[in-house]
């Protein structure tokens, strides 16, 4: 049994379509990226393990619209250093936040955003003050003035956050379909995808052919501004190749 995993591909999508620079580089030099932002956000040359957890939690968190109170409760630093990092996180990565924020304002304006391959994720707001930007240019709508309901503010961060999930599902699709052709000369089978891993089930002999098959195959299945990057490994079963 193998499983190929994509390293960071939220992460690695949202540098893509914020065009950060910072982000852009690591990844290109192959660096440590929560190393990089806790480096950051620390002003610190060397970090801790404990450190560079910091870094990894703010780096997936802001995906999600993670606020202050969440990333307080996570690493257990209090509300006001939460708050530092995460004001000096959108001080460094300043694209991250206007990328996000522009998903936001098309929701709002369009009633959809899209991923990398043109998918829609449409939304539907239950607040007045929402409704009366549809049909409007996004650039236009003034986030600060617009007041929410509790679930419309969700509705909203999933919609800044649905064009990278979206955009990782394409992709991880899209290499399953190339996958699964591929294969078809071998007795390797593809047998289940979870979240960003594929997991593959083949004989003991195949396994030095396909690995370099399967690897490529999904870190070329799209073209992005940074390349993609797959941890496959191989075992008796699914735990042991992890």
């Amino acid at each position: 049994m193998a499983a190929a995993d994509y390293s960071q591909m939220e992460l690695r999508i949202l540098a893509h379509l914020s065009q950060e620079e910072i982000l852009l580089e690591a990844y290109r030099q192959g660096e440590d990226v929560h190393a990089l932002t806790a480096k950051l956000l620390l002003d610190k040359t060397t970090i801790s393990s404990e450190e560079r957890h910091l870094g990894k939690v703010i780096n997936f968190g802001v995906i999600y619209g993670m606020g202050a109170h969440r990333f307080a409760r996570e690493t257990g630093v209090g509300y006001g250093q939460a708050k530092l990092f995460l004001d000096r996180y959108r001080d460094r990565y300043p694209k991250v936040f206007g990328y996000l924020q522009r998903m936001e304002q098309e929701a709002i304006a369009q009633g959809y955003v899209t991923t990398i391959l043109g998918r829609r994720r449409y939304v539907e707001f239950q607040s007045d003050s929402l409704q009366a930007f549809r049909g409007q240019d996004p650039s236009t709508v003034d986030l600060s003035q617009v007041k929410l309901r509790n679930i419309d503010a969700g509705i909203l961060r999933a919609a800044a956050n649905a064009p990278i999930q979206g955009s990782s599902a394409d992709i991880i699709k899209i290499a399953m379909v190339q996958l699964a052709e591929q294969l078809q000369p071998y007795e390797a089978r593809l047998l289940l995808q979870v979240h960003d891993e594929l997991v593959f089930e083949l004989p003991p002999e195949e396994w030095e052919e396909l690995r370099p098959k399967i690897q490529q195959t999904m870190e070329q299945a799209v073209n992005l501004s940074i390349p993609l990057k797959v941890d496959i490994s191989a075992g008796a079963n699914w735990m042991d190749s992890k």
